[in-house]
């Protein structure tokens, strides 16, 4: 009753519960690590990040396909969900299926990673959803020692610090892939913590991943600033 209530208004009508999901077998082993002789240095894990863009995009892609299936125009409240199986991940792309009540649809159904709520603020105010847009990345350090327990820990501080950094470029690129205007970010996971090093040495690596996800709109009709906190993906754009 909640998103009927909310969706009505702009035009739209909820069909039901629509997923993708996509599993993939991980592959070649960590690079080597990023020690040097001055002292600690992060590095991004290109493959591991791929792997995570490339589970993500499939999953969304399936949702996709599902949710033109149920006879919708997109899907909102999108939410993504990870779960590794051994040497296999799955990924899982789930929300809510809507159709448009008018004569006119999409050629592709959308997906939008903000629910009923946002997405009315949204189209209220001349903006519609695009897609979702995701920035993984997976960035590692090697750990020459251990700091006492209490301490702050700056190599994990340094690599999850650059983890962030790199997600949001990742999330910018994917947004203009999709021809985005704006991005409307709303979700972000971190996780920190020491992994086997890659180089075989001894010591430990400290592993940082990070996933930050959104939504791409782009305006339909003249539009006010759109009623979300956005990321402008062009210099001067609003934000």
């Amino acid at each position: 009753m909640k998103e009927i209530a909310a969706l009505r208004p702009v035009g739209f009508t909820p069909l039901g519960p629509s997923s993708g999901t996509s599993v993939f077998e991980t592959g070649a082993p960590p690079p080597p690590c990023g020690r040097n002789r001055d002292g600690f240095e992060v590095y991004p894990d290109t493959a591991a990040g791929a792997l995570r863009y490339q589970g993500w995009t499939s999953a969304l892609a399936r949702l996709r396909e599902h949710c033109a299936v149920l006879g919708g125009d997109g899907v909102i409240g999108v939410r993504l969900s990870q779960q590794k199986l051994g040497r296999l991940v799955e990924f899982t792309a789930s929300g809510t299926a809507v159709r448009a009540d008018g004569e006119m649809h999409p050629a592709l159904p959308f997906t939008a990673h903000v629910g009923d709520g946002e997405f009315a603020a949204l189209m209220s105010a001349g903006w519609v959803p695009v897609g979702v847009v995701v920035g993984p990345a997976t960035v590692r350090g090697h750990l020459s020692r251990r700091r006492p327990q209490g301490d702050e820990q700056p190599e994990h501080t340094e690599t999850l610090t650059h983890a962030m950094v790199t997600a949001r470029r990742a999330l910018h690129d994917d947004a203009l892939r999709q021809s985005a205007e704006e991005v409307v970010v709303d979700d972000m996971s971190t996780w920190v913590g020491n992994e086997e090093c890659g180089s075989g040495e001894h010591g430990t690596d400290v592993e940082a991943r990070v996933l930050i996800a959104g939504t791409a709109i782009a305006r339909f009709r003249l539009a006010s600033r759109p009623p979300l906190t956005i990321m402008p993906l062009h210099e001067g754009g609003s934000g």
